[in-house]
């Protein structure tokens, strides 16, 4: 059954805005409604994630030490920590 949840949540999570129900033996395991991505990885992952979430706009992707900004096709890699450009 792993490898099917995983898989689950791969769909689900390229999917946000698509409701998806995962049953087993006629229980229902996991029941997903369409959702912005941000409450979907919460749904799935649980609410420890919601703190380490953080919005992006634009071409910006943000993680915890790192800004990733795409300009004209080309990416640039920000270390947040000593901010400094690579």
């Amino acid at each position: 059954m792993s490898h099917i949840t995983e898989e689950f949540q791969r769909i689900a999570l390229a999917n946000p805005s698509i409701s998806f129900s995962l049953i087993q033996e006629d229980e229902l395991v996991l029941d997903m409604p369409a959702a912005k991505l941000s409450q979907r990885i919460v749904n799935l992952f649980g609410k420890n994630y919601q703190t380490q979430l953080c919005s992006c706009s634009g071409r910006d992707i943000f993680t915890e030490n790192y800004r990733l900004h795409w300009s004209t096709g080309t990416c640039q890699e920000k270390n947040v920590v000593n901010n400094s450009f690579s």
